[in-house]
């Protein structure tokens, strides 16, 4: 995990990241079938505003970071990831015992052809999300450059 917070960095310190998915899968078998996606999307030249907001469907606050410099970041996300989590037990079924995860990437337009982040490899494909999947757009976090926009996908 510690090799893709830098390779994350990295990209990001370029303007490459478009994108960063967790993609959750019912089994390691096809990674193109997820049963749930969390996206952030990059914005890069964003002003001072800095902090994050986990929303519900109503607008409702249900968890806030601050941006408190580079350092923080890391634990930020994880904070995010534990707010997300909490969330889930409340809205969502269990997953299935072998159900799988993995993180992605994708890349801006100005992306050399051949770059790949540190600590990431080609993804497949685009994931499927499930037919019966909704979207619910839960916040951003916004860096002194860079904005991340949170989506959560579920089925």
């Amino acid at each position: 995990m510690v090799e893709k917070f830098r390779g994350v960095s990295h990209a990001i310190a370029h303007r490459y990241l478009r994108s960063l998915m967790l993609v959750i899968n019912p089994t390691r078998d096809d990674e193109n079938d997820a049963v749930e996606m969390y996206i952030w999307h990059m914005r890069y030249g964003v002003g001072d505003d800095h902090g994050a907001e986990l929303t519900g469907t109503d607008g409702t606050i249900m968890a806030s970071l601050r941006y408190e410099g580079i350092q923080s970041v890391k634990k930020q996300v994880l904070d995010l990831f534990k707010a997300i989590r909490g969330l889930c037990k409340i809205v969502l079924a269990p997953l299935p015992t072998a159900a799988a995860a993995t993180l992605r990437a994708t890349y801006t337009d100005w992306t050399p052809e051949d770059y790949q982040a540190p600590g990431f490899y080609p993804s497949p494909e685009k994931p499927i999300l499930r037919p019966e999947a909704e979207e619910i757009r839960m916040g951003t976090l916004q860096t002194g450059h860079h904005t991340f926009v949170f989506l959560y996908e579920f089925f």
